[in-house]
């Protein structure tokens, strides 16, 4: 595989315990199918629910537009999606579905998950834990995959309300204190 910016040869490397190609000489990063969300999971827990659907046509958060550089995989070119308000930008093949991330691409998507965290406010972690909860079940993820993220985001939410309310803290210890499930 050659890498999209200077055409030199990828290596197989190990990059947040997730096999990935990697550039030598630009540091530039190839992701095949959902070894991004796995390398970012693998990077913080926190960000595991988020799944890094930034990019996903559901979303529709992004703008668009024909790239120049070609996809390692099957060498045609690949899509430039730049996240709104984000100033994250990724090249990704629509034809395989891989994403390539030029160096320090993945610090700056991390970057911009641990800041979505920290401007969640506590009735927005009620709704995703609401969200989580519901989805149980119903996605196509796996029942304990859902499990974990439901869980991750109850935690936050658990966070935030004692960030909020610190008082709170103490009427959670005590509920914990006396809770059947400990």
């Amino acid at each position: 595989m050659l890498c999209p910016n200077c055409r030199s040869l990828l290596s197989p490397e190990r990059f947040q315990s997730i096999n990935v190609h990697e550039c030598k000489i630009c540091r530039g990063r190839w992701f095949e199918g959902k070894e991004l969300i796995r390398a970012i999971e693998n990077k913080d827990v926190d960000l595991r629910w988020k799944n890094f659907s930034l990019f996903e046509e559901k979303d529709k958060k992004y703008q668009k537009s024909a790239g120049d550089k070609l996809c390692p995989e099957d060498a045609i070119k690949m899509l430039h999606l730049k996240y709104l308000n984000s100033g994250v930008n990724i090249d990704k093949c629509e034809t395989c579905g891989g994403i390539w991330l030029d160096k320090n691409e993945f610090e700056a998507i991390l970057q911009y998950l641990e800041q979505l965290l920290v401007l969640e406010t506590a009735p927005d972690y009620a709704r995703d834990a609401w969200s989580k909860f519901t989805e149980i079940g119903s996605v196509h993820d796996g029942i304990i995959s859902e499990l974990k993220d439901f869980l991750v985001v109850l935690k936050l939410f658990e966070m935030r309300i004692v960030a909020e309310h610190p008082t709170m803290q103490t009427a959670i210890e005590k509920t914990l204190e006396y809770s059947p499930f400990n």
